[in-house]
Formats: C-alpha cells, sequence, structure tokens
C-alpha cells in the first residue's frame, strides 16, 4: 500500500473561505451519519475515518489543499469500499442537505473559534429527583454540561457506549492535576484550576509545609506528597546569577530531622486527602530499613502509600502520568479494552484485537484535544502560568487488560506463557500509537494506571506463596517496561508478616523493572483511574 504522505493544513469550504483541516471532523460526520440511520455507533465511525484519514494523505498530502467537495466524494468512496454501503449513502444525503442550507444561508461572518458543541446550540434536559443530595445533583449536572459543552457527540457516546471512560466531568473548567511549587501555591488560584489533586514534590526541601496544607484544606483536593525522591526538585537548587541565565550552585541536602518533619506533617492530615509516595532506592533496604518499615507497616494497615522506584536513568514520577518533565495532567481517559472484545469481527481473534486498538487509542486523543480547546477558549489566563496547559498530557489507562488477555489466550497472566506476551504486545502497540497521534495533535500522551496486579494469599509467609508473589511482581515489571509506566496493584490479606512485604519491596526494586507499588486491602482497593 501506497505510504500517506500527511495530511493537508487547510480545506477549501463551498462558499470559497479556507478553513483548517480537521481530522476528527470527518468522525464526526460519520458518526451524524450512523445517527441518521439510528444506530449511533463512534466507534463505527472513529475507524471508518481512520481509514479515510490514510487515504487523505495519499490523495492530496500535506502540501495541497483539497475541497469539502473533493473530501466529500472520497469519504463517500472509501466508506462505500469499507464494506458500508448504506451508510456511504445515508453520508451522501446528508451531505446534501447540509450544502443545501448552507447555500440559502448568508456568509457567515468571522467570529471567535468555537468548540465542538458551540457551533450548534441544543437545550439539555437534566432530570433529578428532590431527594437526591444536592452536591450529587450538582456533580451529575456538571457531568452533562460537560459531555454537551466540552466534547463533540461521537466522543460522548463512546463514553455512553463503554468505550471510553472521561475523568473530570464534573470540573469542566479545571485540569485533573498539577505539580504545585513553594512559588506557585501562594497563588490562591491555582486551586480554582485543579479537578483532582495536587502534586507535592520535595516538602522536606521547604521551609514549611503551610501553605500545602492551607491549598489542600481550603479545596478538598487531594494532595499527592512525594517524600524522599532520588534528587531534590528545581525549585529547591540554589543557583546563582550569571551574565545571561541562572545556573545552578550545586546539589541542594536536606537533614534527616526534616525528612522526617515533613513526613510526620503528612501523617498527621486526614489520610482521605493525602495520597503518599515514598520515593525508594537501595538506601531504604539498608541498617534495617526503619523509615521504610515504617511505611510499609502503615500501608498494611490501609494508609495510602505508593512506593516510586527511583532507578538511574529514568524520571522521577510524582503521580500517575506526572514527572518533573511533565507536571500536569490535561485528562485521564480509560479505554475499555473489553468493549473490543464484543466486536463480530474480533471475537478470539488476538490479531484483530490488536489491528482494532489504535482506533480506540485516537479516540482517546480527540476527547484531549476537545478539552484542550475548550480550556483555551474559558479557562481564561489562569492555565497559562508556566505554560501550563500546553504542558499538561493525556493520560490513558488501560482498563481490562487481564480480562482480555485471558479471553484471546484462555490462560491467566503468569510469569511467562502466551497471556504475558500478548499484554505487552496490547501495551507497546496502544503506547507507540498513542505517542505518534498525539505528537500529530501537539499532545503529549502516556500509558499509565493498573497494569499488573497481586493479591497476596494467606499463606504468603510460605516460600511457595512468596514464589508466586514474586512472579507476579516481575510479571509487572514486564507490563512497566511495554507501557513505560504503570503501577503495580498489591493486595494485601488481613494479616500478613511486615518482613515479607519488605521481601517483596525489596526483590521488586533489584530485580524487576516495576515503577510503582500500591499497596491496598480488599475493602479499600483503588479504581483503575485511581491516582
Amino acid at each position: 500500500m501506497q505510504q500517506a504522505k500527511g495530511l493537508p493544513a487547510w480545506i477549501t469550504k463551498r462558499d470559497g473561505r479556507r478553513v483548517p483541516f480537521e481530522p476528527d471532523r470527518i468522525s464526526q460526520v460519520l458518526f451524524a451519519a450512523t445517527e441518521a440511520q439510528g444506530k449511533p455507533d463512534a466507534f463505527l465511525a472513529r475507524e471508518l475515518a481512520d481509514g479515510i484519514l490514510h487515504f487523505v494523505g495519499q490523495e492530496w498530502g500535506a502540501s495541497e489543499t483539497p475541497t469539502t467537495a473533493q473530501l466529500s466524494e472520497l469519504v463517500i468512496k472509501i466508506v462505500r469500499e469499507l464494506g458500508q454501503p448504506a451508510l456511504a449513502e445515508t453520508f451522501a444525503c446528508e451531505n446534501q442537505r447540509r450544502g443545501e442550507a448552507a447555500a440559502k444561508a448568508p456568509r457567515p461572518q468571522p467570529a471567535l473559534p468555537e468548540s465542538p458543541r458551540q457551533a450548534k446550540a441544543t437545550e439539555v434536559v437534566f432530570r433529578f429527583a428532590a431527594t437526591d443530595p444536592p452536591e450529587a445533583v450538582v456533580r451529575a449536572c456538571l457531568s452533562q454540561y460537560s459531555l454537551h459543552a466540552v466534547f463533540s457527540r461521537d466522543v460522548a457516546a463512546a463514553q455512553a457506549e463503554g468505550w471510553l471512560t472521561l475523568s473530570g466531568l464534573e470540573a469542566p473548567l479545571t485540569l485533573a492535576g498539577a505539580v504545585v511549587s513553594p512559588v506557585f501555591v501562594k497563588e490562591r488560584a491555582i486551586g480554582q484550576c485543579l479537578g483532582r489533586f495536587f502534586v507535592v514534590d520535595g516538602p522536606e526541601y521547604a521551609a514549611s509545609q503551610a501553605d500545602w496544607l492551607t491549598l489542600q484544606e481550603s479545596t478538598g483536593l487531594t494532595a499527592v506528597v512525594n517524600l524522599n525522591c532520588a534528587a531534590p526538585p528545581a525549585w529547591a537548587v540554589e543557583r546563582i546569577a550569571g551574565p545571561l541565565f541562572a545556573e545552578p550552585r550545586g546539589r541542594s541536602t536536606t537533614s534527616n530531622s526534616a525528612l522526617d518533619e515533613a513526613l510526620e506533617h503528612w501523617l498527621a492530615v486526614d489520610p482521605a486527602r493525602v495520597h503518599l509516595a515514598w520515593h525508594t532506592g537501595e538506601a531504604d533496604f539498608q541498617a534495617g530499613a526503619p523509615r521504610l518499615r515504617r511505611l510499609a507497616r502503615l500501608a498494611t494497615e490501609a494508609r495510602h502509600i505508593d512506593f516510586v522506584f527511583d532507578r538511574a536513568r529514568h524520571p522521577i514520577l510524582l503521580a500517575k502520568g506526572v514527572d518533573r518533565k511533565h507536571p500536569a495532567v490535561l485528562l485521564y481517559v480509560g479505554l475499555q479494552l473489553t468493549r473490543l472484545l464484543r466486536l463480530p469481527d474480533v471475537g478470539k481473534d488476538a490479531q484483530q484485537f490488536l489491528l482494532k486498538l489504535p482506533s480506540l487509542g485516537r479516540m482517546a486523543i480527540s476527547a484531549a484535544v476537545q478539552k484542550r480547546t475548550y480550556l483555551r477558549h474559558h479557562a481564561g489566563d489562569r492555565l497559562s502560568r508556566g505554560f501550563l496547559l500546553d504542558r499538561a498530557r493525556l493520560v490513558v489507562v488501560p482498563v481490562g487488560l487481564d480480562e482480555v488477555c485471558r479471553s484471546l489466550t484462555a490462560e491467566g497472566m503468569g510469569a511467562n506463557g502466551n497471556a504475558l506476551a500478548l499484554a505487552q504486545q496490547i501495551l507497546a502497540t496502544l503506547s507507540a500509537n498513542l505517542r505518534a497521534d498525539g505528537q500529530a495533535a501537539s499532545l503529549d500522551v502516556c500509558v499509565d494506571g493498573a497494569l499488573g496486579t497481586l493479591s497476596v494469599a494467606e499463606e504468603t509467609a510460605l516460600e511457595p506463596g512468596l514464589a508466586a508473589g514474586k512472579a507476579q511482581v516481575r510479571a509487572a515489571g514486564l507490563l512497566h517496561v511495554a507501557a513505560g509506566l504503570g503501577t503495580a496493584v498489591v493486595t494485601l490479606p488481613k494479616a500478613l508478616a511486615l518482613d515479607h512485604l519488605l521481601e517483596l519491596l525489596h526483590f521488586a526494586w533489584k530485580h524487576t523493572d516495576v515503577v510503582r507499588i500500591e499497596v491496598v486491602r480488599p475493602s479499600t482497593e483503588q479504581g483503575q483511574l485511581a491516582l
């Protein structure tokens, strides 16, 4: 097949105007055609659009400017050739109707750009019961607003049809979360920019925890507190002024007492509002590991603590999808992988599953681009500080990976075998396509979430049980390599010897590529989109 040459930058409308070419518009108009058929299908529209865009690149490339009539003819041809003649006919009829309506309408005046749903304002009816709690009504109302005002109809339908899970619908004017430095935290407006969490990086280097605590108390956001990182944050590095730029004087250090004091501060805060991330290295396992032992004990007592492994030549991770180079999350989107298994041409065919996976990922990218566009138009200057919105990334969470691999290989995901190999292939395929498609949209995208689970049995004190746990941790490390990021979720029984958890942590650090371990109890197990 001939290689595509890139997509056009512009397209000429029926009235002669030249406007930017928006690839997602093809998916949106195809979805409208499926609606006109009475069978709305967001994934079919997206998959057909992906095929059409390939031929658009072959036909015109990046240097040419097609007309809408030429593009419509190509869409009809390709949709028919891809086995959807009825949909091609419906699209042609709808396209003709739109053309006739446009010919009768007056030439539009230049106006500000519109969000995907502003172009056709619609009245949305929201119903609730008088007995519903006010907070729940507000959240549900804002969620409906987001689905209709922020996102296009095909993306909203993808959520309704179970392809995607869009986070943060109840907070349309915010990012999911961001790193808040000691200077930034003094600006109280930052709390209005974040919908779920804020990240504290290296509080042991700060003179006081008061501003972060005040932000947490005033907003109710979850504080993701990173302690004991292998290197200090940039704001903690002492600098000297040069003739043109500031130069680092040297690496900042902090005392053990400052680290202990910061830890005590955050342990005293309501556990429901603080997510501790203890950065772990070889030194933590030496001399009896007193701090690590204490934190592991707190984790076994249902305190929410992650153990993050700071490895050489790897970025220091601060939250799911957040590191020091990428300080903010635009949106978390869950990809419901099991939904692909219900497609007739997938069934038990792993290769067909892999072929359709990129289209599912592109639905998530479309959602993120639409959210970013909405924030640029409606959030004012609040997100311009430090180019926060431009640096915010999309975090894609694969949901149902274990179930998919079990269904396609008829075996569980052990340390070896077909299921684990398929899981690695799924994550590698997804990550590579998301990076490439995100780059085309000027959007940084990563895969993160619960990749690898370990349920420690009650008899884990026995060597066979511990050996099985290590095998599962090793498998999780392979998944993290394939995805580039990840979290191994360790579910503990009611009774567990502390030394066995410490041994698993040390094994994960020394013998695997696990990025992060999250310890939970069965009663407090975190959801797939949790931080």
